[in-house]
């Protein structure tokens, strides 16, 4: 007696559709397997994910005990429940089919035969158009709701909404008047996000202390608060009550954008300290920023920490500092060991070679699922002689320049031939990296052969170009 794993699926907009809910659809299926003597071995489902992506959990467990060979067939109650992507629907069943697995619709029946694979083919191409005209017809929509000024999407600090007008928070918006005005009398985006966290004023989600600067940022740059709505590069009326005065908000932009096109400044601590944008955390894998500390004489000094433990982040809880100073000079040790001929306890870690093995095997694949169709369609009738004869000459003739590219692949370097380049590229530099003066001149020169250093809690790696 065949075994059957039962699949499926609804999407968010599909829930309210009673004839595709998930019960309406096992139901279905129950009844298929009662009529045909199949034995279930198990029902899978999915709610609210489009059947655009692969990466769905039912949809995986199901993929996993079929691969296991625990069933013979997949029974859904119409193609697009499967996936509504062509290609992902039809490479998921060529592995199906490696394991004598078939995909069948209860509601679509195929039959073994050329125009059975053409039909199959139709209702996926049917169910990818589903999705991608739902998607303009929702696009279609919110374009009109622009152009007429209507709301979309999360309410901007400083507005709400009730019963579909929006009104002045005038909390709020006291302080995004603050915020541009403050940005306009020469503060940055960070400065202003402090002074809102040491003020203590709650952000939109009423967190204390929860302002970054990319937020300042967004609310510098949002027009609805000059009653104007930015939708897709064209700008409407908007039904937002204006806040900010059209002429300070002019300024603002103005002043943000000269900002945008002659940033190269990072604060002073990255003219005095050559690692950061070099450093970083190896828990979480941010920056590394610089943060000054004072010891018990009270004497300044300058330490590494990971910028996502720091004040404003809290999202990491490496929260160790590293001396500057002796971080940079163990570096100079480190590098300098390498001079003296990379001694065997040095564990020497490079950035990975790009091979381009496995995209030329996907697309070498891919070309080959095109020759099988292209024939098919050709006996099925779907392709005159001529025309099947063209498309296989072309198909054929990028196989064979794929083909050839997998000659001129990298080859990777063996560790004794990174350990002769990454000497040769150091020694190259070394005397200017000793005789520059700035911070910025010896991060340069790192950064031609150094990709980052990741700090441990008990150790640091430098990961180097090759």
């Amino acid at each position: 007696m065949l075994k059957a794993a039962l699949y499926a699926r609804v999407s968010s907009e599909e829930q309210v559709k009673r004839e595709n809910s998930i019960p309406a659809q096992l139901r279905a299926l129950r009844d298929y397997c009662q009529k045909n003597s199949i034995e279930i071995y198990n029902e899978y489902t999915d709610e609210a994910i489009t059947g655009q992506i692969g990466d769905r959990p039912a949809f995986q467990q199901m993929l996993s005990d079929a691969y296991s060979g625990m069933v013979d067939i997949i029974l859904v109650h119409k193609f697009d429940r499967f996936a509504r992507k062509v290609e992902l629907s039809r490479q998921i069943k060529s592995n199906l089919k490696s394991a004598n697995v078939n995909v069948v619709s209860i509601t679509e029946p195929i039959e073994d035969s050329p125009m059975g694979f053409f039909m199959e083919g139709l209702y996926e191409l049917m169910a990818e158009y589903y999705v991608k005209n739902l998607s303009q017809e929702v696009q279609k929509g919110m374009n009109e709701r622009a152009r007429k000024g209507k709301h979309m999407g999360q309410m901007p600090y400083g507005f709400y909404c009730k019963n579909g007008e929006v009104f002045v928070n005038e909390e709020q918006s006291s302080i995004v008047q603050k915020i541009y005005q403050m940005y306009d009398n020469g503060y940055g985006h960070l400065k202003i996000a402090r002074w809102l966290n040491d003020n203590r004023i709650p952000t939109y989600s009423g967190i204390i202390g929860g302002w970054q600067s990319f937020q300042v940022k967004q609310i510098l740059k949002n027009c609805k608060y000059i009653g104007l709505n930015l939708w897709n590069g064209s700008i409407y009326d908007a039904d937002f009550p204006a806040i900010i005065d059209d002429e300070l908000f002019k300024r603002v932009q103005d002043k943000q954008a000269l900002a945008s096109k002659n940033h190269t400044y990072h604060g002073d601590n990255y003219a005095k300290h050559h690692l950061l944008g070099l450093l970083y955390c190896g828990e979480c894998g941010s920056l590394f920023r610089i943060k000054s500390n004072e010891d018990w004489q009270r004497k300044k000094t300058d330490k590494y920490l990971c910028r996502d433990a720091s004040l404003y982040r809290n999202s990491c809880r490496f929260t160790k500092l590293f001396d500057a100073q002796m971080m940079e000079n163990d570096i100079d040790s480190y590098l300098k060991e390498i001079l003296s001929g990379v001694p065997a306890h040095l564990n020497i870690k490079t950035a990975p070679v790009y091979d381009h093995t496995e995209t030329l095997k996907k697309q070498l694949d891919k070309i080959n699922i095109e020759l099988s169709r292209a024939k098919q369609a050709y006996i099925g009738g779907v392709f005159e002689l001529d025309e099947y004869r063209e498309l296989r000459s072309e198909l054929e003739l990028q196989k064979r320049d794929i083909e050839s590219s997998f000659s001129i692949s990298p080859t990777p370097f063996s560790d004794a031939e990174k350990r002769c380049i990454l000497t040769k590229k150091i020694k190259s530099v070394w005397d200017l990296y000793e005789t520059v003066q700035t911070a910025e001149e010896k991060r340069t020169i790192l950064q031609t052969f150094i990709k980052q250093i990741c700090i441990y809690r008990d150790r640091w790696e430098v990961i180097f170009y090759i």
